[in-house]
């Protein structure tokens, strides 16, 4: 994939993907950044990317987008079965959760503006999360990465490459979008391998915040965050 940078359009780093290349991507975060790890698939990974645009301290911050795509955890199957009342009460506790999800799930789009969710393809998946780590590369503001996620969420209800490559194409951008095998293939290595860095930095899912080594699982955390960075404004220089 060739994405050439045009005059006035966003900083996009070309990650050459040959075959037989290293597929590993390592990320660094400064003493002034808060990385959010978002999964386009989810719609309060969405909501949070527009949570830290309005949010008052980004003047004082540097936020970093990446993606973290890893499958949810999930033990139950581990664990025998316990008595019938036990496995019952179980039950309740899924169901529970299983509505709470449902309503949240509603409540995010309804938070976009949206009345239906979305869907993406598999190369649609790697190649528009692939896009996140250019634009990473390339230091894109936050702006500029919700202009990229919204041009992506007016695709349709079912997200393609080639749906991905006229939104890239719109931002101002020339792209190839035919995905061979080989370079998919390095895709989804290189967003494996940059998943597991995220994971061993204490992130389990998405949305999550990093932030001074810390992870923060969801958005809601953004006050504690604050509150840091206030104690720190406040501390006596040496």
């Amino acid at each position: 994939m060739a994405i050439e940078r045009q005059p006035g359009s966003y900083a996009f780093v070309t990650v050459p993907l040959v075959a037989g290349q290293r597929a590993m991507m390592t990320f660094s975060l400064g003493e002034s950044e808060l990385l959010a790890a978002i999964n386009l698939e989810d719609a309060e990974s969405i909501v949070a990317l527009q949570s830290l645009l309005q949010w008052p301290k980004r003047a004082l911050i540097s936020v970093r987008v990446l993606p973290f795509i890893r499958p949810p955890l999930n033990t139950a199957a581990d664990v025998p079965k316990g008595e019938p009342a036990f496995e019952a009460y179980k039950e309740r506790r899924s169901a529970a959760r299983r509505r709470y999800q449902r309503q949240e799930y509603t409540r995010n789009l309804e938070r976009l503006g949206r009345s239906s969710g979305w869907e993406m393809t598999d190369s649609g998946v790697v190649l528009s999360h692939d896009i996140l780590i250019q634009l990473y590369l390339g230091n894109a503001s936050l702006e500029q990465i919700l202009k990229y996620v919204s041009g992506l969420l007016k695709i349709s209800q079912r997200i393609d490459a080639e749906g991905i490559g006229r939104v890239v194409d719109e931002l101002g951008l020339r792209s190839d979008f035919d995905l061979k095998v080989d370079e998919a293939t390095l895709m989804r290595r290189r967003l494996a391998d940059l998943s597991q860095q995220l994971e061993a930095q204490g992130i389990l899912s998405a949305p999550s915040l990093l932030f001074k080594g810390e992870a923060y699982l969801g958005y809601g955390h953004l006050p504690r965050i604050e509150s840091i960075m206030d104690l720190e404004r406040k501390r006596p220089s040496e």
